[in-house]
């Protein structure tokens, strides 16, 4: 079976280090050729450069978060959500192309530092 991290042009990045790639593609029928080619366009939008597992405790307002820092020193935030009600307006998310499942609603927020990051998460954890 293949986990789905594998598919992408980026195994390094998004192969091993997330949730998501731990699902076998031939078990999940809402991780289509759509969302590979959309996490390779994710990929290269907003030149990733690493995955990070360095989330702080986040409940459930950022469903099936990932966190990336980025070639110009940015971090991405993304989390997909199940339901249509969007994260914290605190955190600046915006709508993407799903990347987690075609039944998902993906969002994305940019941040220009860790500590533009952390000042971002610390505000969403106090509301």
């Amino acid at each position: 079976m293949t986990p789905v991290g594998d598919l992408t042009d980026f195994p390094m990045l998004f192969g091993r280090a997330s949730y998501w790639s731990s699902f076998k593609i031939e078990q999940n029928p809402n991780i289509t050729n759509e969302i590979i080619q959309n996490r390779n366009k994710f990929a290269v939008d907003y030149k990733l450069k690493i995955t990070t597992k360095n989330i702080p405790e986040h409940g459930t307002e950022l469903d099936h978060a990932e966190l990336y820092y980025t070639e110009d020193k940015k971090y991405v935030l993304v989390c997909s959500k199940y339901n249509d009600e969007p994260p914290p307006q605190s955190l600046n998310m915006k709508i993407y192309l799903p990347l987690y499942s075609t039944s998902c609603i993906t969002y994305i927020g940019v941040y220009n530092s860790v500590t533009d990051f952390n000042h971002t998460m610390k505000t969403f954890k106090t509301i």
